[in-house]
């Protein structure tokens, strides 16, 4: 480890920031979101993490009807069958958990 006596980063903290808008801009931006699941699935080195990503990729895919093109390659890249039963049970269970969760949020949000 080395030490630096040096600014990295400066910051300011907003109260209407990433933190308080987070769940806001997951809705606003439903394919970026994606994205950020499907990545947090290729870089995970356990394998149920692995499943437990890519599902909840699917699942939000499939609750906001987003067109997905890249996820058979994705797949094969992390090694995981396109009809892995797991993936699948737990697909269905965040497709409808996100679903509710943005009936009861699309108001608050206004999107």
């Amino acid at each position: 480890m080395k030490l630096l006596n040096e600014i990295i980063y400066l910051f300011e903290y907003k109260k209407d920031g990433y933190t308080k808008q987070g769940g806001k801009l997951y809705y606003k931006n439903p394919y970026g979101y994606a994205v950020y699941r499907f990545q947090a699935g290729i870089l995970s080195k356990n394998i149920i993490k692995k499943i437990r990503w890519i599902a909840r990729y699917k699942g939000w895919i499939e609750a906001f009807h987003l067109k997905e093109n890249i996820l058979n390659d994705t797949l094969n890249k992390i090694h995981l069958k396109k009809c892995n039963i797991f993936i699948d049970l737990l697909t269905n269970l965040y497709a409808k958990h996100y679903s509710s969760e943005y009936k009861e949020k699309k108001k608050l949000y206004n999107t």
